[in-house]
């Protein structure tokens, strides 16, 4: 059947809702169903979805007609939405077309129209959400995180414990909308480690990461998108992140975290609370970073807490639950 998702991504607002629909799209293909992403920013979604899903551009103007208008010609069996501008209105109109409306979302809106909403987020059962019409379908939580291959399987797999700080990755993700990271560079630059820096496919701001790197006396490794990201994950003792995708990404791969927040969600504090990562102001600076990692470098229990949380937390098998939930609701 025919299941299409409806997300964007941008410099603006990130690759996270993209990233996650790729995976759930990814499952979906593995399972013989055919997948369409329906989004303003075709240029991000092609980057970021596999080859095999379609991609269908947006105009600015009129979306929702053309969303429900297309769902209806192409005999679409669900929608998936992961963005936030879809609101209870258009989650209305989506429903009036027939097919199963699932609504993937990291906060919990005044009020929702779905049949299954997933909130793949580890503080997501704490929270109290208000819908209209028949109950969906409730996937909440850490059992639902979506993640791409091969983190999945990393999850599942056990990593010893990084006895000895030598390699630190900095991410902050698809973009560094706050052009952190120079600031986390300058902080390393006084400690003994070799640093690798990725940056991302939305990132505007390589050439001043590279002229910070060049500054340093420490060793540093820049790093441009590469395809082989998972494994510097794995190699890596300590990773410096903001507080989005990227970090289930690095608690899958069991790396302690040293966490910047990036967004309005409960995340930082719900990793903070359970003893996943070490928290940075939502705008640290050079002090802050340095404070945070001596804290972690001098403290091998608490690098040992941050490694085990990691592999309690993220199993591996969110896109196979969500995916379930999409196939049960399409059922007559």
């Amino acid at each position: 059947m025919l299941i299409a998702i409806r997300a964007d991504g941008s410099q603006d607002i990130g690759l996270g809702h993209l990233y996650r629909s790729s995976v759930v799209a990814t499952e979906l293909m593995n399972r013989g169903h055919d997948v369409t992403i329906l989004t303003r920013t075709p240029s991000y979604a092609g980057h970021v979805a596999a080859e095999d899903v379609m991609i269908k551009s947006l105009p600015a103007e009129n979306e929702q007609s053309t969303v429900t208008d297309w769902i209806k010609s192409n005999d679409v069996k669900a929608i998936v939405t992961d963005l936030y501008e879809i609101d209870i209105g258009y989650q209305r109109q989506l429903g009036e077309t027939g097919s199963a409306v699932i609504v993937v979302l990291d906060d919990t809106p005044s009020r929702i129209r779905a049949d299954v909403v997933v909130n793949p987020n580890v503080y997501a059962p704490k929270l109290e959400y208000n819908w209209e019409g028949d109950e969906p379908t409730w996937c909440l939580g850490s059992k639902y995180i979506l993640l791409r291959e091969p983190f999945s399987t990393f999850a599942s797999k056990y990593r010893p414990f990084p006895r000895n700080v030598d390699n630190i990755v900095v991410t902050m993700g698809g973009v560094d909308r706050e052009n952190r990271s120079p600031v986390v560079l300058r902080a390393l630059d006084r400690f003994d480690l070799h640093t690798t820096v990725i940056i991302g496919p939305g990132f505007n701001t390589s050439e001043e990461i590279r002229a910070t790197a060049a500054q340093c006396s420490r060793p540093v490794t820049i790093l441009e998108d590469p395809e082989d990201l998972p494994q510097y994950f794995v190699q890596a003792d300590l990773a410096i992140c903001t507080l989005g995708t990227t970090a289930y990404e690095l608690l899958a791969t069991r790396t302690p975290i040293i966490g910047i927040p990036d967004n309005e969600t409960p995340m930082p504090e719900a990793l903070d609370e359970l003893d996943a990562a070490i928290v940075l102001a939502h705008t640290p600076t050079v002090r802050d970073v340095s404070a945070g990692v001596t804290r972690v470098l001098e403290d091998t229990e608490l690098r040992r807490q941050l490694w085990r949380v990691g592999g309690q937390l993220v199993t591996g098998g969110g896109a196979s639950n969500v995916v379930n939930a999409i196939e049960a609701s399409t059922d007559p």
